[in-house]
């Protein structure tokens, strides 16, 4: 953080502000092998921003919709395929609704939908219209 002639050591509580609009993903998934697909998309929004359960599952109904998998949501991570393991993981950082995302191929490395747009594409439809930025 800059003040007067040079930088200083930003306090913890802006650095929590300013890592707020960021969002990151990397190929290795990192999700909790013993919660669902929706137990797993609703713990960020819940420790990180505070949202109340109820909010937590709403976001995290429209973020699974929007990955396309919804219909998914009450299965183990076990049987998930690799691709919509990706899936839930960008659906966890998309949740919290991040100025900027920052993934590691995270998007290539889904599994087409067999009908219809690809989930890369439905992604960044998502991110336009909310001002948000995918970096790669």
């Amino acid at each position: 953080m800059e003040r007067g002639d040079g930088f200083v050591t930003a306090d913890p509580a802006h650095l929590r502000k300013v890592r707020g609009n960021f969002g990151m993903d990397f190929q290795h998934v990192n999700l909790f092998p013993h919660m669902t697909a929706f137990e797993n998309r609703m713990e960020a929004p819940m420790h990180v921003l505070g949202l109340t359960r109820d909010e937590a599952e709403q976001r995290s109904v429209e973020v699974l919709d929007l990955v396309g998998l919804a219909g998914r949501k009450g299965q183990p991570l076990s049987r998930l395929s690799g691709g919509r393991q990706r899936g839930v993981a960008i659906a966890r950082v998309l949740a919290l609704r991040p100025k900027v995302t920052l993934p590691d191929e995270v998007i290539s490395a889904l599994d087409p939908e067999p009908i219809g747009n690809p989930r890369r594409e439905r992604t960044q439809r998502f991110l336009s219209p909310r001002g948000e930025s995918a970096l790669s």
